[in-house]
């Protein structure tokens, strides 16, 4: 009888130690889910950032392109004065003399960035 009773406290001793482990197994999945979904709202957030980032670029992009179209077509018509047309067409020559390059970097960056 008594080794039956030390036999079953011995497997309850196991019983104990699993259920120990289990617990501590369990707490630390719910950590690493936890860490995991941190990551994933920081990376969720950087790509919000980047996406706006990008449409305010292409809202550049798009202001840009209806400036150089009005002066054009400013500098073009002949409804409007001699003085008109050509101050039209005088500050399109210095809105295309204006280096682009950062905004074409930028955009390059920028849509690059928000692939990845």
């Amino acid at each position: 009888a008594r080794a039956k009773e030390a036999d079953a406290k011995a497997r309850a001793e196991e019983a104990k130690a699993s259920e120990a482990e289990a617990v501590a197994r369990e707490n630390e999945a719910r950590a690493q889910e936890d860490e995991a979904k941190a990551r994933e709202n920081e990376a969720r957030a950087a790509q919000d950032e980047l996406q706006a980032a990008l449409n305010e670029l292409h809202a550049q992009e798009a202001a840009y392109k209806a400036k150089v179209d009005d002066l054009t077509r400013r500098g073009n018509d002949e409804s409007v004065g001699v003085v008109t047309r050509n101050k039209a067409k005088a500050e399109l020559a210095q809105v295309l003399a204006e280096d682009p390059l950062p905004l074409r970097k930028a955009k390059i960056t920028q849509e690059a960035a928000v692939k990845k």
